[in-house]
């Protein structure tokens, strides 16, 4: 059973056709002009030797932008976008970018309303290499009712998770895998003190879930062990399905003795961080189990195959935050006996996952709850990190051991196809 209705909806029925015209706007007139600007940057953002042309670009870029937040009557926005942009001119363009202003003005906006946002981002695992370029987006978000239900009953202390529709945006985030954008990945002057909205394209989720990750599952697991439960779903349903994991991941950060709340720099720790959401993952799917809640089934498989078998694939996974995660997930429940490999192959106990989730919980909980200092919960972290994962070299995280090679070996094909493109969304 799950919310949707017996005919499957389209995410393109609840774009505003005014936005759907406004988006294919940005895509002819701003697009182009922004991806021409990002392939002359640096990864922190910088251009080197940078040329009369390239502040002419920008400068368009600007007027572009700005005007189409005036007219989307975001005035603050608009006025903060031309004073970080003319700033960063003033200081060169072979200075870092810093769009703190563009940053501080971006705000949650209500359910189905439209956003834009323009500036220096690490589109997270987008095309590689990633770093601080110039990027936009355009969006409609978009809550599913039965979530806003869910919320309702399971309220989150600080939410600020916006789901959304991508219309419309650069190739940061049209081409590859960036699911989110969050205040802590743009390039600023001064470090953030809470993060005050949390954006998931989960309108990109599907073809990211089946083309890569169910993909790589179906080539690594036995035949008679593949998770099927979020294969195949209507476009609908699957993004319910996301967006009831985005709110109950993000709710599960604000649990524990070191809530994200109060510790927003501290969770960004690459050890507590790797823990940090492995714990959450495993609190939303107990939650979601415990409580019957529709898609629950869905949402293990959804986490497990991200975790296990598309996040190892990202380019440069010995330093990646999240292909951390799955292989410290494979790794401890290998050590628990919920996976085997046989013959090359991985055979999941599902019932054997569910049954150990709450004691890999109590396992993150124990490491929180025996500091009373960030930089004993820090030592702490990163040795139980290490239990399961060998430490790396070469300014890399980790490494792969033997047994931990069967996440990419077999499907490393998958990770060498060209980034899936986002920039023509089928509404």
């Amino acid at each position: 059973m799950n919310p949707t209705t017996t005919t499957p909806k389209t995410l393109g029925s609840f774009v505003e056709d005014a936005n759907k015209g406004r988006a294919d706007y940005l895509r002819r007139v701003l697009s182009p002009l922004v991806d021409r600007f990002r392939r002359r940057q640096e990864l922190d953002g910088r251009i080197e030797r940078p040329a009369d042309s390239d502040v002419t670009l920008l400068r368009e870029i600007a007027d572009v932008a700005s005007t189409f937040l005036f007219e989307m009557g975001r005035d603050q926005q608009a006025r903060a976008l031309r004073e970080d942009i003319d700033a960063w001119i003033d200081a060169g363009l072979d200075a870092k970018p810093a769009f703190d202003r563009s940053r501080d003005t971006f705000t949650v906006v209500p359910n189905n309303a439209e956003m834009f946002f323009l500036g220096a981002v690490y589109a997270t695992n987008s095309e590689q290499p990633c770093g601080h370029r110039l990027d936009y987006f355009y969006a409609q978000r978009h809550e599913p009712t039965f979530v806003t239900s869910i919320a309702e009953e399971y309220p989150h202390p600080n939410n600020v998770v916006q789901e959304v529709i991508l219309l419309a945006g650069s190739e940061g985030f049209t081409r590859g895998n960036c699911l989110v954008f969050f205040p802590e990945n743009i390039a600023a002057a001064e470090k953030i003190k809470e993060q005050n909205y949390a954006v998931f394209f989960f309108s990109k989720f599907q073809a990211i879930h089946e083309e890569i990750g169910v993909a790589a599952a179906r080539e690594v697991m036995t035949p008679e062990s593949v998770i099927l439960d979020s294969e195949g779903m209507d476009p609908y349903g699957c993004y319910e399905a996301r967006s009831l994991w985005g709110y109950l991941h993000d709710r599960a950060h604000f649990s524990g003795k070191w809530p994200i709340g109060d510790y927003t720099l501290l969770k960004m720790n690459w050890f507590i961080g790797v823990l940090e959401e492995i714990k959450v993952d495993a609190k939303a799917i107990l939650l979601a189990h415990s409580t019957s809640m529709p898609y629950a089934n869905e949402l293990l498989a959804m986490i497990l195959v991200e975790r296990l078998f598309r996040y190892p694939l990202e380019k440069e996974a010995e330093s990646n935050f999240d292909a951390a995660t799955g292989v410290f997930l494979y790794s401890w429940f290998h050590a628990a006996g919920a996976l085997q490999v046989s013959d090359g192959r991985l055979a999941i106990d599902r019932e054997a996952v569910l049954a150990l989730l709450p004691r890999l919980v109590s396992e993150i909980e124990a490491v929180e709850n025996s500091a009373d200092t960030p930089d004993e919960y820090k030592a702490a972290a990163k040795a139980f990190v290490y239990e399961y994962l060998a430490p790396g070299g070469d300014g890399r995280r980790y490494r792969f051991l033997p047994y931990q090679d069967i996440l990419r070996s077999r499907s490393s094909h998958l990770a060498e196809q060209a980034p899936l493109d986002f920039s023509n969304p089928v509404l």
